[in-house]
C-alpha cells in the first residue's frame, strides 16, 4: 500500500479476520494506509468488523459475500491461535444438546453484522455505507449514470 499508493487495496474477509483475536491484535498495523479498504465476506464473528470499524470508521468496510462458500451451512469460529469451519460435513450437528441445524454461512455473516452494527451503535446512515456508499464511493460511481444519487 505504501509502494503504490494510488493502487486501492481491498483487504478480503475482513483482513482475513477468521479469528478475531489476531484481527484486533494486528488491525493498527495498517492505521494510516489510506488506499486500504477491507470486505466482510464469509466473516461470521462481529469482533473483526467491530475492530475494523473502530481503527479505520466504517468507511472502510465493504459489505461482500463469497460465493460458493456462503451457500454452504455452518460457520466459521475462532478456536485458539486459529479458526475452524464447522460445516455438515465436519461436525456431528445432532450431536448437539437440542435440536440444530446450521444455516447458510451468508446468514450467520449477516448476523455478525447485524450484532456489530448493534455492538457499536451505528446508524441507518453508517449501516447503508457499509452495504452500498462506501462501495460507490471507492469505484467512483457516483454521477456517471451508473448509481442513482
Amino acid at each position: 500500500a505504501l509502494k503504490y499508493p494510488n493502487a486501492r487495496w481491498i483487504l478480503a474477509h475482513a483482513a482475513r479476520g477468521f479469528n478475531v483475536h489476531h484481527t484486533i491484535q494486528g488491525i493498527a498495523s495498517l492505521s494510516g494506509l489510506d488506499n486500504i479498504w477491507f470486505d466482510t465476506s464469509a466473516i461470521t464473528e462481529a469482533g473483526a468488523f467491530e475492530a475494523i470499524a473502530r481503527e479505520f470508521g466504517v468507511s472502510r468496510l465493504l459489505y461482500g459475500a463469497d460465493f460458493p462458500v456462503t451457500h454452504l451451512r455452518g460457520r466459521c469460529v475462532a478456536i485458539g491461535d486459529s479458526f475452524l469451519w464447522l460445516t455438515e460435513e465436519n461436525t456431528r450437528f445432532d450431536a448437539a444438546y437440542s435440536a440444530l441445524r446450521p444455516v447458510l454461512i451468508i446468514l450467520e455473516s449477516l448476523r455478525a453484522h447485524k450484532l456489530a452494527v448493534w455492538n457499536l451503535r451505528l446508524s441507518d446512515s453508517d449501516v447503508e455505507k457499509i452495504f452500498w456508499e462506501n462501495a460507490v464511493d471507492l469505484y467512483s460511481l457516483r454521477g456517471q449514470g451508473n448509481v442513482a444519487d
